[in-house]
């Protein structure tokens, strides 16, 4: 089946004629139509490889796709959870891990709430995934997919689970509602700030860290947070440290600390566009949707030394209103700008890099590309050091967004249901030394050192927080 395809793009070129291509088409569909479905696309794994990915896998996820459609996919770092309109939830493992099934194997399908409800993307957890449907959020075991429990909220949720930790965190109605992911389980005494401490020079850490790393366990009950306004976008961070925006135009952080948490504000002066986008201890957000506020990209720092505030590294200028949450890989930060086009910016000084005329919704960075479902329905591929357009990919079905900032995996998906992962191809390791030839040996410390081959001693002001 696999050569039908390869055939397929030879009869377009002109190699066969219409005659011998419509008769592979109609074998092709018949003996797989999963494959026909995606021959000749950007799923299709011979055009993948042209353009530099490789297709992990393929698979079609289970539901009567016939009377529903395909509502969410949410990408994590190595679990793909597809939800159906239906109420069904599937989990597909998507990477390569010890002891787990290979990857695009479907571990396992559930069934929650009543079929057509309003249901937000799952928050995929290390041991749970969360999903808050009409007015419940349900916790599935990550491993087997049944319900470990069932919360009401009173209300529908206004954005997205997010698992932290030892905590659930669901925005709504002005608040952010904390549930323990497991009631029953012993409270985490911060043993991931610990280990950061010991692996400082010296074993000690800064004394943000040393701090943490002595934190008391919390009671797990269920809490309920100010949220500061209304939040409609995912909570993030990780188990010490928390940061939401809201429709105000608000960033909130909390950070625990040995008395408690210290809650830091600052103010956007306008709502953020999407989620913002964070590397490390740096959140990048977009403001200026609305005409009334001139369209800029910042970088907030998070938590600073001590966790006493929030601080604006940078500010830097859009040409034009954005219409996206930005994307964020190594030193570039992406930005959609509606008809615009695209724009980036480092995200260590805020400087702009460069400007595409591809209009549309970006849905991963990574590999060297920015991937963009653009506006005549086309995956193209932009350079993400030059902002040139590489490559013009069709889609064919695979037209449900999913947007991606796990992983530099590209997910596409179908409203009927086929899921396909696409990954950068990676360099082929350096080859060690052959069997019985010795390796290189290090230089001694007595041996003269070419001062032109020392590297230069990095720059403390340029050094990433």
């Amino acid at each position: 089946m696999t050569r039908s395809c390869r055939t397929l793009r030879n009869a377009r070129d002109g190699w066969l004629g219409p005659r011998i291509a419509a008769a592979l088409v109609a074998l092709s569909a018949a003996g797989s139509p999963a494959r026909a479905t995606v021959c000749g696309t950007a799923a299709d794994e011979f055009i993948a490889a042209e353009v530099g990915l490789v297709r992990e896998w393929i698979v079609q996820v289970p539901f009567d796709s016939a009377a529903w459609r395909l509502e969410h996919v949410v990408v994590g770092r190595d679990l793909v959870v597809a939800q159906s309109r239906d109420g069904g939830v599937a989990a597909i493992q998507s990477a390569a891990v010890d002891g787990a099934p290979r990857p695009g194997s479907v571990l396992w399908q559930a069934r929650i709430g009543t079929p057509g409800g309003l249901s937000r993307p799952a928050g995929i957890g290390p041991q749970t995934v969360a999903i808050a449907r009409d007015l419940d959020v349900y916790a599935l075991d990550r491993a087997s997919g049944g319900v470990a429990w069932r919360e009401q909220l009173g209300s529908t949720a206004d954005a997205p689970p997010a698992i932290l930790g030892d905590w659930v965190y669901v925005p709504m109605s002005g608040q952010i509602m904390r549930i323990p992911v497991n009631p029953l389980r012993t409270p985490s005494a911060s043993p991931a700030a610990d280990q950061k401490a010991k692996d400082e020079p010296g074993g000690r850490g800064s004394r943000r860290d040393r701090t943490a790393g002595k934190l008391a366990p919390e009671p797990l009950v269920r809490k309920s947070i100010s949220g500061g306004g209304r939040v409609d976008t995912p909570v993030n961070g990780d188990e010490n440290a928390i940061i939401w925006t809201t429709t105000g135009g608000q960033i909130v952080a909390l950070e625990r600390v040995a008395t408690g948490w210290n809650r830091s504000e600052f103010e956007l002066t306008a709502t953020p566009v999407g989620a913002p986008a964070i590397r490390g201890r740096s959140g990048f957000a977009v403001i200026g949707k609305d005409a009334s506020t001139p369209p800029t990209l910042a970088r907030i720092d998070l938590l600073t030394t001590g966790g006493q505030r929030l601080r604006a590294a940078w500010w830097s200028p859009l040409p034009d209103r954005p219409d996206q949450g930005p994307l964020v890989s190594g030193d570039t930060v992406v930005v959609s700008l509606g008809p615009s086009g695209l724009a980036a910016y480092s995200a260590e000084t805020g400087e702009p890099l460069w400007r595409s005329c591809v209009v549309g919704t970006i849905v991963a960075v990574g590999g060297e590309r920015a991937w963009v479902i653009d506006e005549v329905g086309r995956l193209s591929g932009i350079d993400l050091a030059s902002g040139v357009a590489r490559e013009w990919l069709p889609l064919g079905c695979l037209t449900v967004p999913v947007i991606n900032t796990a992983s530099d995996r590209l997910v596409l998906a179908s409203p009927t249901g086929l899921v396909v992962s696409l990954a950068p191809v990676r360099p082929a390791a350096e080859p060690g030394p052959a069997a019985g030839e010795p390796a290189t040996p290090a230089p001694d410390a007595t041996d003269p050192v070419d001062p032109a081959a020392e590297p230069a001693a990095a720059d403390p002001d340029t050094t990433p927080p």
